[in-house]
């Protein structure tokens, strides 16, 4: 597997110690070499500039101060992300809440629908049968007549 020749912007965050926000203020300036890949738009850190970098930072005892402050930045960056990602997460619950309360809202309509539907069926299944029934008692009725009627005339069966 070939090695890379260079970091990409978390890697060399990590490696200098620093916030990715503050890493891309120093690349955009010029303080740090570097380039963006033209299709991704991502950055590349080449290996020798982040190493450079490191072994030419002042020696642990003399960059406390500095790492204080490169910490708190870290903090407040990460504090303002939690934020944003917070307010995100609650935008998101309530659109799942609507899409919820919808689709209950949706099938209650449904079900209402298909009660109707239903109750209507029934009530053309009961008239369909009175309506046979008629038929049935018409056809007898009629039956009975035309015997009454051959009789009166003298019809043989």
């Amino acid at each position: 597997m070939p090695t890379r020749d260079f970091y990409t912007l978390s890697e060399a965050a990590q490696i200098l110690e620093v916030s990715q926000r503050r890493l891309l203020e120093r690349l955009e300036t010029g303080e740090i070499e570097g380039e963006r890949d033209p299709q991704s738009g991502r950055w590349k850190i080449p290996k020798h500039a982040a190493d450079e970098r490191v072994s030419a930072d002042p020696s642990p005892e003399g960059a406390t101060e500095e790492s204080q402050g490169q910490s708190a930045e870290m903090l407040r960056e990460l504090v303002g992300e939690f934020g944003d990602l917070h307010r995100h997460v609650g935008h998101l619950r309530s659109r799942l809440d609507r899409a919820r309360r919808t689709e209950r809202e949706e099938r209650e309509q449904l079900l209402a629908e298909l009660m109707q539907e239903r109750e209507g069926h029934r009530q053309e299944r009961e008239r369909a049968n009175r309506l046979h029934e008629e038929a049935s008692r018409l056809r007898e009725e009629l039956e009975r007549a035309k015997g009454s009627w051959r009789r009166l005339f003298g019809a043989q069966d």
